[in-house]
């Protein structure tokens, strides 16, 4: 079936093709999305493993051994967890833990059938999409509060002013832009995706993709986010470096290329003093600001928490976990790596996080793993993200480079 419309020429897209579209967003809001993940995640669970099935349907997809794998590795690990912590485990947590594994499903049929390239430009797409109504609602929340609170909803979350595209705020409007996401610092974590794909494929100094990472930049800039700007610093940095060996590579005049380049490494220098040296960094690290003070005491009684039960860990969310934390005076732990650890334990969490990175090196494998590392650190050292859909997705998705040299034979 294919459906078609007149816009100066004839487009045509497959019900195969659409559906790939809509698992590839259902993935997205469920990645932290406050309305689709705290308001309607079942629902847009369930919503997603009906499109899930309609793709393979409609694309006649046969599971690949290589993904079947990973996700039997992957839930059998999520079951041992869920077994070991079963006493301290409410109906909550085993709800929990079978929407993950559905999730992942969804995402083995995916990475069956979708290549990672087709997955990557949806994703920026789809990102590019998110970061423009984001900018409109932020303009929205900056200069008409009274029209925040005719869009947005008090009363889908508890804490949070929300509206299916936009989060506004928790009890108070945000004077940042966290987009549909729960806080602002999570937001730039999709976004940082999204511009790390663009300068994977190399397609910003030939022109392409360019819009896209201005939008995606400037986004990024209105979450205020210091982890945000810090890596928005990296990737200007790392973007000059590339743009100079590639240039110098490729160009026959040399006098053009060196002007060129100096016009950017200026432009460069300015942005990222600017960023460096913006009120957002500065007021972050000083001990009254709460954001730090904050992080710091996630920092600070991590380990301790970790310690308390290193070797299975206390599962995800458990009750027994959230009372312990309590006592530290938190009520979650935003450091993501140590988040992983206090669910797992030692053993299988820093497997799954070493796993991860590796997986996240052999992704962006276009770009230095040093530099992927570094900013994946920092970007985790700061959010829990590890666990939605997005990123447990980079485990699943063969590389450019396998897809050409691997023949896997479908089950």
């Amino acid at each position: 079936m294919i459906f078609r419309w007149k816009m100066g020429v004839h487009k045509r897209i497959s019900v195969g093709n659409l559906t790939e579209w809509i698992c590839v967003l259902l993935l997205v809001l469920l990645s932290g999305c406050t309305y689709f993940t705290q308001a309607y995640r079942k629902e847009t669970v369930g919503s997603l493993v009906v499109f899930t099935i309609l793709y393979v349907g409609f694309r006649r997809i046969k599971l690949k051994k290589k993904q079947l794998i990973i996700f039997g590795i992957i839930t059998m690990t999520l079951f041992l967890n869920f077994a070991v912590n079963s006493t301290s485990m409410a109906t909550e947590n085993m709800i929990d833990y079978c929407l993950i594994v559905a999730s992942l499903g969804c995402v083995t049929m995916l990475a069956s059938g979708m290549m990672l390239g087709d997955f990557t430009d949806k994703y920026i797409l789809i990102m590019d999409i998110i970061a423009i109504l984001s900018l409109i609602c932020f303009f929205i929340q900056s200069t008409n509060r009274a029209l925040v609170y005719r869009l947005g909803s008090s009363n889908v979350v508890d804490g949070y002013i929300i509206s299916p595209f936009h989060t506004w705020g928790w009890t108070y409007i945000f004077e940042r832009n966290a987009g549909p996401f729960w806080e602002p610092g999570a937001f730039q974590g999709y976004l940082m995706l999204a511009i790390l794909f663009i300068l994977n494929e190399r397609s910003i100094r030939g022109g392409g993709h360019i819009k896209s990472a201005i939008v995606l930049m400037l986004a990024v800039i209105t979450t205020m986010s210091t982890t945000g700007y810090i890596l928005l610093a990296i990737i200007i940095c790392y973007f000059v470096v590339l743009y100079l060996q590639e240039s110098l590579k490729n160009d026959k005049n040399k006098i053009l290329t060196v002007s060129k380049v100096s016009v950017i490494i200026f432009l460069a220098i300015i942005l990222v003093k600017s960023i460096i040296s913006s009120s957002v960094i500065s007021n972050k690290m000083t001990t009254n600001n709460q954001s730090f003070s904050i992080r710091m005491l996630h920092l600070k009684y991590g380990l301790d928490v970790i310690s308390k039960k290193m070797i299975f860990g206390f599962g995800i969310s458990s009750p027994a976990l959230i009372n312990e934390i309590k006592m530290y005076g938190m009520n979650s732990n935003s450091v993501g790596i140590f988040a992983i650890l206090e669910y797992f334990g030692i053993i299988f969490g820093s497997m799954f996080i070493i796993w991860n990175f590796f997986k996240t090196c052999k992704i962006y494998g276009n770009l230095n793993c040093v530099v992927v590392v570094l900013m994946f650190f920092i970007l985790h050292m700061t959010e829990g993200l590890l666990l939605f859909p997005i990123y447990m997705a980079f485990l699943f998705w063969n590389t450019y480079q396998q897809e050409r040299k691997i023949s896997v034979k479908p089950l």
